[in-house]
């Protein structure tokens, strides 16, 4: 009894020695410890961070990633900013030399690494994708279905572990992380065809209350034999698989996208006039009407008029007075001015190459456009009038900047590379007539031009439309008439005053009497 304690005793004192000496000091890394394959074992945090400070990473050092046997992704160091993390290094390695043999047996610990989660992150989703559902859309000869295809994402903690510790470790592997998947929805086919079975529908603009324009949805006239579709659909199984379910098909010229996608797309026409001469008044009256007009939406088909646009000009509706053309002479009339803006629309609209369904022309010419292309407009008498003859709405915009007021028309052009001239030519000209007032307070023979007169003018104008080079139109537009303005000139009435002269002496005397005797004149001597 007494040889068996001698022999446990024995035993203990000999593993407590053997637990000593393999034991790692606190603060210290094992005496056998190597990381990255260098050699810090029995140092101080210290002394192992300053051995380890000089070991960097390669740029070019990758690793691969190996997904299902068929893709392979290789990250290289420089591509996610991985660096080693010496202090995180040192710790661990002191953290695994806890242990009262730690310090008996060989360990080989990896460097520890960090990287830029981003450009991880960034770099893993190219092997990454969404799950896409099954989809259909109406073709020429029946509804073409794609088969949904499975979504895969990386369970990104236990991968960027993963990846971080195999850039720490010595010897280099393949990495084959796990997808996490997600199907696509189950597809009940019936139900899934019946929403493509319909009646056709053309995409069109429809124009609210609001006058905001907006696009309805276009549907294909679609019929199919609903058996034989879904017994088509069921036996394609295969992710991503496209295939036509056959039926009658009628496709619309128009869908919504393309619609919206043209809807006042191009500037059709652009004409600007100035009124830098003109009063307060008539700039006021400028401005407004440009107001009343911007922004209206004409559909195709509709026929503008400037009249019903503005309504009747009247100091009520904000209108000031201002020279107007009345009967040949130029007088005050409240909403003086808006012919201007008449006018710059009518090149607008003939730049646009827009259908004219009513114009005439001043009574006499007018400063802001050339001859043969003004509109003049009057309330009850006389309108300016277009039609939107293209296929898509047109929007009028105006703007005023400075002393000129610009008018635009926005809609969808279809002539390529449009160009628009308008031609005038004078036809002849019309002779001031002269008109003689007389002036009773001046005499007969005076004769003064009072006021100065103007030819007048006929003009006739075309449009002429080209696509690139060549011309594909002409039009004559409405010909015009400029009265020419008279010339007066005075004339005197007043009679000169009659000459009055004194009456004179009878030389005949009464009978029986003789007139008495004149003294004879002696003629002067010519020699005295």
């Amino acid at each position: 009894m007494k040889k068996n304690i001698k022999l446990l005793f024995l035993i203990c004192v000999i593993a407590c020695v053997a637990a000593l000496t393999g034991c790692t000091k606190d603060g210290y890394v094992a005496s056998k410890m190597t990381v990255g394959g260098v050699d810090i074992g029995a140092m101080s945090r210290e002394e192992a961070i300053a051995t380890l400070e000089n070991v960097t990473m390669n740029a070019e050092e990758a690793v691969t990633l190996s997904f299902d046997g068929e893709e392979s992704l290789q990250i290289k160091a420089g591509d996610i900013n991985a660096q080693y993390n010496v202090e995180k290094t040192v710790d661990n390695a002191i953290s695994e030399s806890k242990g009262i043999f730690s310090g008996w047996f060989k360990k080989e610990l990896p460097m520890q690494v960090d990287l830029d989660e981003t450009l991880l992150a960034e770099a893993l989703s190219t092997v990454e994708r969404e799950v896409v559902q099954t989809s259909a859309k109406v073709v020429e000869n029946g509804i073409e279905v794609t088969n949904g295809v499975s979504g895969r994402k990386l369970d990104k903690e236990n991968t960027y572990a993963l990846i971080a510790a195999e850039f720490g470790a010595t010897e280099k592997s393949e990495i084959k992380p796990e997808f996490i998947v997600t199907k696509p929805d189950e597809v009940k086919a019936k139900e899934f065809l019946e929403a493509f079975v319909g009646e056709f529908k053309e995409a069109e603009y429809v124009k609210g209350d609001d006058g905001n324009i907006t696009v309805t949805q276009e549907s294909a006239g679609v019929e199919i034999y609903m058996d034989g579709a879904v017994s088509t659909m069921t036996s394609h199984t295969e992710e991503g698989e496209v295939y036509v379910i056959k039926g009658e098909v009628t496709l619309p010229k128009n869908t919504k996208a393309d619609l919206e996608a043209k809807l006042f797309r191009d500037t059709l026409g652009t004409y600007k006039t100035n009124f830098a001469s003109s009063s307060a008044n008539r700039v006021s009256n400028i401005e407004l009407a440009t107001k009343s007009i911007s922004g209206m939406i004409l559909m195709p088909g509709d026929v503008f008029s400037f009249n019903n646009a503005l309504g009747e000009r009247t100091t009520a509706r904000g209108y000031k007075s201002a020279g107007a053309y009345v009967a040949g002479e130029t007088v005050q009339q409240v909403g003086g001015g808006i012919c201007q803006v008449s006018s710059t629309l009518y090149n607008t609209v003939l730049l646009s190459n827009l259908e004219i369904v009513e114009r005439r022309s001043h009574q006499m010419t007018v400063s802001y456009v050339p001859m043969g292309r003004d509109a003049t407009v009057n309330w009850g008498t006389t309108d300016f009038r277009f039609k939107n003859n293209t296929a898509y709405p047109i929007k009028i915009v105006g703007t005023i900047e400075g002393k000129s007021v610009t008018l635009s028309i926005v809609g969808t052009e279809t002539i390529e590379n449009k160009r628009v001239d308008i031609v005038t030519s004078v036809v002849s000209t019309l002779a001031s007539p002269v008109e003689t007032v007389e002036d009773p307070t001046k005499e007969v023979g005076y004769s003064k031009t009072t006021s100065s007169g103007a030819q007048g003018y006929i003009v006739d104008a075309a449009r002429v439309v080209y696509s690139g080079e060549k011309q594909i139109s002409r039009e004559e537009l409405v010909r015009s008439r400029y009265n020419p303005k008279k010339t007066i000139v005075t004339v005197g009435t007043k009679q000169p005053a009659p000459v009055v002269t004194a009456p004179q002496e009878s030389t005949q005397m009464p009978a029986g009497l003789m007139p008495p005797q004149q003294p004879q004149e002696i003629p002067a001597d010519p020699g005295i």
